[in-house]
């Protein structure tokens, strides 16, 4: 597996750069959309990465950037496009040696290609390329992120991309490492048929109460407590086209305990690492609403614990420990005890 991947990666790094966004194409095969597939994509990304690295402080500075990548048609792109970091915890150094990114493209440059239609697109990225065990928790956020796709449709599109940095400042060799590409706000009103809210707050009765309930639940059994609907923290507020109530859309689950990210958070006399809780953030009107999700829960506890089971590219001891972390989820929400001590006590 190993050995044909870095053949491939030669024979990318020894085709000569092409100027236009396709290098080979055949007519006679059609081109998927960077997400209608979830097999993981191999992709070369060439930049100054000494440059961007340097970009931490104030407005991100756009770095040119190339990517190179192998369709599913057995054809070759070369992809004219700039990149630039983004973020606010992860972009800080203390935190992260490597930060979060954002790709952008001209129209001209994606015609004929995966991303053709995209202007610009989050990158998720492995915090310290250094550390291993890093790698791990990109590809379990990529994993949550498929679990929300399972039990909403109000959720982002993800593609889990083996992605070779190669620096052309100089400072540092080429890596390769998994790497997520997050569905943009447009992309997602194309395929719902409808608006995202631009708005910085918004009062949870307004929100569509059967899909916020299902988040809440989500939320809490992952372990994530980095979000909060009412101010917009890591949630988007989607309006659909239609007669609807908006709904509460989330991104961002680095934080969740379920991982285990060791990630430092400042105090008064010194770095401590983040002690991940299991908080109820959620709300309702009634103790039968509460039974009502749990059930729903409970039909989709096979799929979590497969799915993860089954995921290629966690380790054992990842797989492991968030098994664990389901485990005590499901123990918490069927036991009548805990769950009156956890979540019924919240209202």
């Amino acid at each position: 597996m190993i050995k044909s991947f870095f053949g491939l990666l030669m024979t990318f790094l020894l085709l000569p750069f092409g100027s236009s966004g396709q290098e080979l194409i055949s007519s006679a095969c059609s081109l998927p959309r960077i997400f209608d597939s979830d097999s993981v994509l191999n992709i070369i990304i060439f930049a100054n990465y000494d440059s961007v690295l340097n970009d931490r402080n104030g407005d991100p500075v756009r770095r040119p950037a190339r990517l190179r990548y192998l369709d599913a048609c057995g054809n070759v792109h070369m992809v004219s496009a700039s990149i630039s970091v983004r973020g606010k915890f992860r972009k800080r150094p203390e935190n992260c040696s490597f930060p979060s990114l954002r790709l952008y493209f001209e129209p001209d440059s994606v015609k004929n290609t995966i991303f053709e239609g995209i202007r610009s697109i989050k990158m998720v990225v492995q915090c310290r390329p250094e550390n291993v065990q890093f790698e791990q928790y990109v590809i379990g956020e990529y994993l949550l992120y498929k679990w929300y796709q399972k039990i909403s449709r109000y959720a982002f599109n993800v593609r889990l991309i083996r992605c070779t940095f190669s620096n052309l400042g100089g400072s540092f060799p080429a890596f390769v490492r998994y790497a997520i590409l997050l569905e943009t706000k447009g992309s997602f009103e194309k395929r719902m048929q409808g608006k995202f809210r631009n708005a910085n707050e918004i009062h949870l009765a307004e929100l569509d109460q059967e899909e916020y309930k299902k988040l809440c639940f989500f939320q809490y059994m992952i372990m994530n407590n980095d979000w909060a609907a009412s101010i917009l923290h890591n949630i988007e507020i989607f309006e659909p086209g239609y007669s609807k109530r908006p709904v509460a859309v989330p991104f961002d689950f680095d934080f969740a305990g379920i991982l285990g990210v060791p990630y430092r958070i400042p105090s008064a006399t010194n770095d401590t690492i983040l002690q991940p809780t299991r908080d109820f953030k959620g709300t309702y009107s009634s103790r039968k609403e509460v039974i009502q999700t749990i059930r729903f829960f409970n039909k989709n506890r096979r799929f979590f614990y497969a799915s993860l089971s089954k995921n290629p590219y966690l380790s054992e001891t990842t797989k492991g420990k968030m098994a664990a972390s389901l485990d005590e989820f499901y123990f918490t929400i069927n036991f009548p005890p805990y769950r009156k001590k956890y979540i019924f006590h919240k209202n």
